[in-house]
């Protein structure tokens, strides 16, 4: 599939309304530490995941850091990494 000015896009990336999926910016923790052993995890369901409000809803892992800025800003709906752990919130 070609992009907007010619660049060749993965398959796995679908049109999600106007934008395209996350598939394109892969989540940079399976990078450092490999997918997770669950097949399907998010990581919305990670205990490392926190978000800062200000005007909006600035999502960040703490195995990342903070660099108070767009840098670290993570994705709720990305695959999650080795590292994940169910948050017992959420149950």
């Amino acid at each position: 599939m070609k992009g907007l000015f010619g660049y060749e896009i993965s398959e796995e990336a679908k049109p999600i309304g106007k934008r395209l999926s996350t598939a394109i910016r892969p989540n940079p923790m399976i990078a450092a530490y490999g997918p997770c052993k669950i097949d399907g995890q998010r990581c919305k369901d990670c205990k490392h995941l926190y978000y800062k409000q200000f005007a909006r809803k600035y999502f960040k892992c703490d195995l990342r850091g903070d660099t108070r800025g767009p840098g670290t800003d993570h994705r709720k709906h990305w695959l999650a990494c080795a590292k994940f752990e169910r948050d017992e919130r959420l149950e």
